[in-house]
């Protein structure tokens, strides 16, 4: 399966943005670290492994996603993003493993997995 990792501030390594963007990934591997020191629940920059933002859609299926740091989010649904999870494995992520922010953000997440992850809540939702 596919495996992406990247490392820095602001990152994301998979963007879905706009009302008609579809990913699907099925056994991949994402990780994502940024460190840093801001520990506030909405810090000036956010990297993340997947970004759906204004109507995009991401469906991810067997995936195994990581985030270390203070600035980095597994899963972030924004401004209309959505996400859906399935048989994912959510690990060592230091903020949100799943983070939705915004109106009409949102994310499911079925049969997954959330461990060692933490910050201002595992899975968490904002306006």
């Amino acid at each position: 399966g596919l495996s992406l990792a990247a490392e820095g501030v602001d990152r994301i390594l998979i963007l879905v943005s706009g009302a008609h963007s579809r990913v699907h990934l099925a056994g991949c591997q994402l990780a994502c670290a940024a460190r840093g020191s801001d520990q506030s629940p909405y810090p000036k920059v956010v990297s993340a492994c997947l970004l759906a933002q204004k109507g995009g859609h991401a469906d991810l299926v067997d995936c195994r996603l990581g985030a270390p740091g203070a600035y980095a989010r597994a899963l972030v649904a924004k401004d209309g993003g959505t996400a859906r999870c399935v048989g994912c494995v959510f690990t060592g992520v230091e903020q949100s493993a799943a983070w939705a922010s915004g109106k009409g953000a949102r994310f499911e997440l079925e049969a997954c997995s959330v461990a060692d992850c933490g910050g201002y809540g595992a899975v968490y939702a904002s306006r």
